[in-house]
């Protein structure tokens, strides 16, 4: 039976600070715990993981669970048990190249990563070489500003508000902010407690619209990707709260277009793929992709209901040889790992 190891950031033991950021915590627990227990229920993987003492996971029937008490004892864990296992599956933000520089170090030793290469996901992550990349293959997607000196005294705004600043190197909405005028600019400013919080910084318009987002899962050859529905993005204010899955619209064809685009023009994409955009009917580009992760995403958790298949052992086989299954259902699933099936479907 083949060894599975994944390893979610923040869940790990691999947080520096003393105190987790409780949101991503909790979102990344719920990615954990989802694909570990699938995993397992298939019957055909031995699953294992490293765990923050600080962070209580669910009794998951199998799942072989290593405690550590410092990022120090994670990294050497976490290289461990790569060593030790048949793959491994890196669950991580990209705050500071984080699963950047992880699935480097997985390709430099030779060890199987179950996700895509480290030149596909340093594209991904970096939000500006992504931007550049859409332009290059003329990818719908809205203007971008590249701003390194943008708290400087004398600094020229780009384009006139509002406009959104989110950091070149994220994850969801840290950082992220809706700049109406130049008191919130201020005031935006004031909440970073050095000037080296999160830079460099990428300005964009604010453009109203409608959040969605699709994930394909591609075979580990590169050979074969599957499509899942599009999910309709649930959010208050810029805070992620969830999605909808399926959610039908006139713009699906268009959305799934750019998306294998996308893929078909960016390299080293394996396993969970997931694309977000904006619909917005009314502007001269009604099909905008925002960014792409290269990673598990909270709408994994959402597909799994929906899925009548193991969608966890289609992220770690090579080969893919028929299409996933979906049920008639529609969830509603959230950051809080809550679910509800809506009616009328």
């Amino acid at each position: 039976m083949k060894s599975i190891f994944v390893s979610e950031f923040l869940c790990s033991g691999a947080w520096p600070d003393e105190d987790l950021p409780e949101s991503l915590v909790t979102e990344g627990r719920l990615m954990l715990e989802a694909i570990c227990e699938d995993l397992l229920q298939s019957g055909e993987y031995n699953v294992c993981t490293t765990r923050d003492q600080r962070v209580t996971l669910s009794d998951i029937s199998g799942l072989e669970v290593f405690d550590v008490v410092s990022p120090e004892q994670e990294w050497e864990m976490f290289q461990k048990l790569a060593r030790h296992c048949d793959g491994t599956i890196v669950i991580a933000p990209e705050l500071d190249e984080i699963l950047c520089d992880r699935i480097e170090w997985l390709e430099q030793n030779g060890l199987n990563r179950l996700m895509s290469s480290a030149a596909a996901v340093r594209l991904c992550a970096d939000k500006w070489l992504f931007y550049e990349f859409c332009l290059e293959h003329e990818i719908p997607t809205p203007n971008t500003y590249q701003c390194r000196d943008e708290f400087a005294e004398d600094f020229e705004f780009p384009l006139p508000f509002p406009f959104v600043i989110k950091p070149q190197f994220g994850a969801g909405t840290t950082m992220t902010a809706v700049i109406e005028s130049k008191e919130s600019w201020s005031k935006f400013s004031s909440h970073r407690t050095t000037e080296n919080d999160f830079p460099p910084y990428l300005l964009q318009p604010f453009l109203p619209g409608e959040p969605v987002s699709i994930a394909c899962i591609i075979s580990l050859d590169g050979k074969h990707i599957e499509w899942c529905p599009m999910t309709k993005q649930l959010f208050e204010g810029l805070e992620y709260q969830g999605g909808i899955v399926p959610f039908e619209s006139d713009f699906v064809q268009q959305v799934r277009g750019v998306a294998e685009d996308v893929a078909k023009n960016l390299p080293g994409l394996r396993g969970y793929i997931g694309f977000d955009f904006l619909l917005s009917p009314d502007s001269d580009k009604p099909v905008q992709i925002l960014e792409i992760n290269s990673r598990l995403t909270t709408s994994y958790l959402g597909y799994r209901e929906i899925a009548e298949e193991s969608l966890a052992v289609r992220l770690v086989h090579s080969e893919i040889n028929s299409p996933p299954q979906w049920t008639t259902k529609q969830v509603q699933f959230d950051t809080q790992g809550n679910i509800m099936f809506l009616p009328g479907r």
